[in-house]
């Protein structure tokens, strides 16, 4: 595994860069300064076969290709690897480059906002209807119908309640009666 950090764009100074930059050619280089051009000359020649793979800043995996002259890293880096684990190639910004331990591992904070937004959105809305339901109760204006829902509707909050988000929420949500 070969690790190209943090890419920054670069002011082209070779008189062959400037006549490139006059056609809107941009360069980058990393950490160590070496330019993304140069880089890419050398992986097709010895690392042509294995996945270069595009880390953000985040160190979510971006995209990836065997191909090096398809990516272009700007305040990212590249990781060059032989493998990719199962289910990357379905990336959707679900994998992380654990630079430690020289890893590609599963990333699901993207899913757990979404499952922290779900269960928010469902609580306030259930709040409101609970609240209106209430007052009917209060002023002795509820329904039959109205006192059953109010009582599903507060086992339902409840459950939200203890839905647990980590993770993602992979557990069973709670359905809306």
């Amino acid at each position: 595994m070969i690790i190209f950090e943090n890419f920054t764009k670069a002011i082209p100074v070779t008189p062959e860069q400037l006549k490139l930059s006059e056609l809107g050619v941009q360069f980058t280089v990393d950490n160590t300064g070496r330019c993304w051009y140069d880089i890419v000359n050398e992986l097709n020649k010895e690392n042509k076969d294995d996945y270069k793979v595009l880390i953000g800043k985040d160190r979510r995996v971006v995209s990836w290709s065997k191909d090096a002259s398809s990516i272009f890293p700007v305040d990212q880096s590249v990781v060059v690897t032989s493998k990719l684990p199962a289910g990357l190639a379905n990336n959707n910004g679900m994998w992380k480059f654990d630079a430690s331990a020289k890893a590609f591992v599963p990333d699901s904070s993207a899913e757990e906002n979404s499952a922290i937004r779900w269960k928010a959105a469902e609580l306030a809305a259930v709040s409101i209807e609970i609240d209106t339901l209430k007052d009917a109760v209060e002023v002795d204006e509820a329904t039959e119908s109205e006192i059953e829902r109010l009582a599903a509707l507060k086992k339902y909050r409840i459950e939200l309640n203890r839905y647990d988000t980590s993770g993602g929420g992979t557990g069973k949500r709670p359905v809306k009666p």
